[in-house]
């Protein structure tokens, strides 16, 4: 005969905490993975954000000398296409550069591989940085 000790059910709770583990397991996993893949997507964006706006910066730096000599400021287009894919091309990313009169516009484009969101299907995440720079002379108006 077989002693049992007092308050012991083990026959029947066989399993319960295997089903508890499931069930809180893969939430605290997805969150984990919302935490450091979303960490990553900020991280990039940023990148992307500061890489699109110093690339902008080089390409205001190609001011159409003749019209500056007349008194008005603007761009050669020519000029700040090639200082802006400049700046990208050494950084070793591709982006997209739009050039107005007075301004320009460089867009760059990212995708990064995931590390724990590819478990729920989201192998990777596309981020945009865009930056426009715009041409002024001088001061216009008082700080507000």
């Amino acid at each position: 005969m077989t002693r049992r000790q007092p308050g012991s059910d083990c026959g029947r709770e066989r399993g319960a905490i295997t089903v508890w583990t499931v069930v809180l397991v893969l939430p605290i996993l997805a969150m984990i993975g919302l935490a450091l893949d979303g960490g990553a997507i900020l991280a990039e964006r940023r990148a992307a954000n500061d890489l699109a706006r110093t690339a902008a910066l080089a390409g205001g730096s190609g001011i159409d000398q003749s019209a500056l000599r007349q008194g008005e400021i603007s761009l050669d287009p020519t000029l700040a296409v090639a200082a802006a894919n400049g700046h990208l091309d050494r950084h070793g990313v591709a982006g997209t550069v739009d050039v107005g009169v007075d301004e320009i516009t460089v867009t760059v484009t990212s995708t990064i591989d995931l590390q724990l969101l590819p478990l729920i299907g989201l192998p990777t995440a596309t981020v945009t940085g865009t930056s426009t720079i715009r041409l002024t002379r001088g001061i216009t108006e008082a700080d507000q």
